[in-house]
C-alpha cells in the first residue's frame, strides 16, 4: 500500500471544511481526483482499509460517496466485500436501508432498485460481513 496515498486521503478527510455548503470543492472530488494519479487496485484496497478502521462516521461517508463515484465510472470492486463493508458501517442490523448503500448495491448487483435482493441473505457478503465483526 503507498504510503504516499494514504498520506494524501488522510489529508484530505481531515479537511472538514471542504464539504461546507458554499464550498465548490469536496473531500470526494479531490480523492476522486487521485484515483487518475494512482493505481486503481491500490485505490481500491485503500478505500476498504478505511472502511475497516475506527474512524468518524463522516469518513465513512466520504468513502461511500467515494464508492458511488467510482461504481458509476465502472471501476471494479469485489462486490461482496465492499457491501458487506458498507452495510457493516452503516446497517449493522440489516434494518434501516441507508439509500447510498442500496444504490451501490443495485449498481455492483446489476439490480432494479425495487429489487427483493437482501444481503443478509447472501452467504458471501455475510462471509465477508462477519470477518468484520470477528476483528
Amino acid at each position: 500500500m503507498s504510503s504516499i496515498l494514504r498520506r494524501k486521503i488522510e489529508i484530505i478527510l481531515d479537511k472538514d471544511h471542504l464539504n461546507a455548503e458554499d464550498v465548490e470543492e469536496s473531500k470526494e472530488m479531490y480523492i476522486e481526483a487521485l484515483f487518475n494519479t494512482f493505481d486503481w487496485a491500490e485505490c481500491r484496497n485503500l478505500v476498504e482499509e478505511i472502511l475497516t478502521e475506527d474512524r468518524r462516521l463522516k469518513d465513512y461517508q466520504t468513502m461511500a460517496n467515494v464508492i458511488w463515484e467510482a461504481v458509476l465510472d465502472g471501476k471494479n470492486f469485489d462486490s461482496e466485500k465492499i457491501i458487506a463493508l458498507l452495510y457493516y458501517r452503516f446497517d449493522p442490523d440489516f434494518d434501516s436501508e441507508d439509500n447510498l448503500v442500496w444504490s451501490i448495491v443495485c449498481k455492483l448487483k446489476n439490480l432494479d432498485y425495487l429489487s427483493n435482493y437482501r444481503p443478509e441473505n447472501d452467504e458471501t457478503v455475510m462471509y465477508h460481513f462477519n470477518q468484520l465483526k470477528c476483528t
